[in-house]
């Protein structure tokens, strides 16, 4: 009797009469709903109840909006829930000042560029990260030192009633007294104005369209427009930097992108899988044409308590085989290279990259109770690991290869993780190559 009793409980279902929300003072109720995984009027296995509470704990904490966030359940009675919502906001109208290195990353800043201060860009923009309380983020900001420029951007998450479909807008201008003209053994060189005259400017105005249908999924559309406008010094130096030796380059750029993401955390995922995926295609006012994929794909694993491993994977193809220089790069910018190959770039219109990791959770705490209004709490996560990562760049053209193209690169190593607050992340690692150099690597960035 006593085991028919336990399993009748458990096949019990709760019905879910009504969802309470507070603490939200700017951001409204419906933004809070459409990301939940259930709706007032729902019904669910009473078994599932703690399963619910730290998977919509997970949703709610992705939007970045809010630095706590607490569900529990109101019974009411034995198959009659509540379920109650606690939040507290972050600070959103930010007076934003971002110091960045013009380099690719901190190691190259350091080392080859000898930590010169004339190569920090310093933006300062007044950025509203929940306009109007409809997750709505509105941007303007100006750019000065090393890189000047003016920006102004728009994004509207949801415009329908279901929520499903929202529409942005930016406009960029830069210009630069310095610029990359080319490569010398996978190293950028860098042509330099001595005189007042900038070397290059850019212009770009794109509008872009969101359909979201479901939590996990995400497709946009980018519609672009970009203007490029370089010296004489340049086109001197690097006859192939814009198609047909011109000083200016004009192109439309046409965007898919595609976004499956099953994580537990978006910014720093432990858990899941995600795809993403950018088909490109570009038409230069002179005829020229790009077009290209370039997916990502990640798998995150929790095979033992406080142990994880992730799995990424990159790469593009990109046609016709010979491209500018412009649109010509492949592995070393952003976040697709191989560790311990950060002071090199390959050129070439293909590239695959893989990095596996091992994690171990040395620390999740959150400390509380801080005397700060938007800061109540301090959540820090510390993960030692180890690593080992795996690129390839193709390049068709034999005349323009070079000693890091048409070969495996490889490299292994060790380092440590730091993640807290308004996703701030610290990657310091100890990488060797399969060049056989060794050296400290430090990035503000995931994987």
């Amino acid at each position: 009797m006593l085991l028919f009793a336990g399993s009748r409980a458990a096949a019990q279902h709760i019905q879910l009469q009504q969802i309470n929300i507070c603490g939200n003072r700017t951001t409204r109720q419906a933004i809070i709903l459409r990301e939940l995984s259930l709706q007032a009027g729902d019904s669910f296995p009473a078994d599932s109840a703690a399963a619910l509470l730290a998977l919509n704990t997970l949703r709610l904490n992705s939007l970045a909006l809010f630095t706590e966030v607490h569900l529990d359940w109101d019974t009411l009675g034995a198959t009659v829930w509540n379920l109650n919502i606690t939040v507290k906001e972050r600070w959103y109208l930010w007076p934003k000042v971002e110091v960045k290195l013009a380099d690719r990353n901190f190691n190259v800043w350091w080392q080859e560029q000898h930590r010169d201060l004339n190569r920090i860009d310093l933006s300062l923009a007044l950025t509203h990260q929940n306009f109007r309380g409809n997750l709505e983020v509105l941007t303007a900001g100006i750019k000065v030192g090393y890189t000047q420029g003016l920006m102004l951007g728009y994004q509207l998450p949801y415009f329908n009633q279901k929520q499903t479909r929202g529409l942005g807008c930016s406009l960029v201008y830069t210009r630069n007294r310095e610029l990359a003209f080319a490569t010398d053994s996978n190293r950028l060189l860098f042509a330099r104005s001595s005189q007042l005259r900038f070397l290059t400017e850019q212009f770009y105005a794109s509008v872009n369209y969101t359909y979201r249908p479901a939590y996990h999924a995400t497709h946009q559309f980018f519609l672009g427009y970009r203007s490029l406008q370089v010296a004489d010094t340049v086109t001197g130096l690097q006859p192939d930097f814009f198609p047909g030796n011109k000083q200016a380059f004009r192109f439309l750029e046409a965007t898919y992108r595609l976004s499956l993401n099953y994580t537990d955390n978006w910014s720093y995922p432990t858990r899941g899988s995600k795809l993403v995926n950018y088909t490109g295609w570009r038409q230069g006012l002179d005829g020229s044409v790009q077009v290209y994929v370039n997916p990502e794909a990640g798998l995150f694993l929790r095979p033992f308590p406080g142990i994880l491993t992730s799995h990424i994977f990159r790469g593009r193809f990109s046609l016709p085989q010979q491209q500018p220089f412009y649109w010509n790069s492949a592995m070393g910018y952003g976040s697709e290279y191989v560790r311990g190959f950060e002071h090199y770039v390959t050129e070439g219109p293909h590239f695959a990259l893989g990095r596996s990791s091992i994690k171990f959770q040395l620390l999740d705490r959150v400390f509380r109770k801080l005397p700060f209004r938007y800061l109540p709490s301090l959540p820090v996560a510390i993960y030692p690991k180890i690593f080992a990562d795996a690129g390839y760049s193709w390049q068709p053209l034999a005349a323009h290869a070079s000693f890091l193209t048409n070969r495996l690169l490889y490299s292994a190593g060790m380092g440590v993780d730091i993640v807290t607050a308004y996703d701030l992340k610290l990657r310091v690692e100890w990488t060797r190559n399969s060049l056989g150099q060794w050296g400290w690597f430090l990035h503000l960035d995931s994987e």
